[in-house]
């Protein structure tokens, strides 16, 4: 595993951590 795959991956998890948050303050 390349640590390029790893900064990707991280950033991805990161984004729909945000994106999910964003989600929950429209619902609520």
């Amino acid at each position: 595993m390349k640590l390029s795959d790893v900064c990707f991956n991280s950033c991805k998890l990161i984004f729909n951590f945000k994106f999910a948050l964003l989600v929950a303050n429209i619902d609520f």
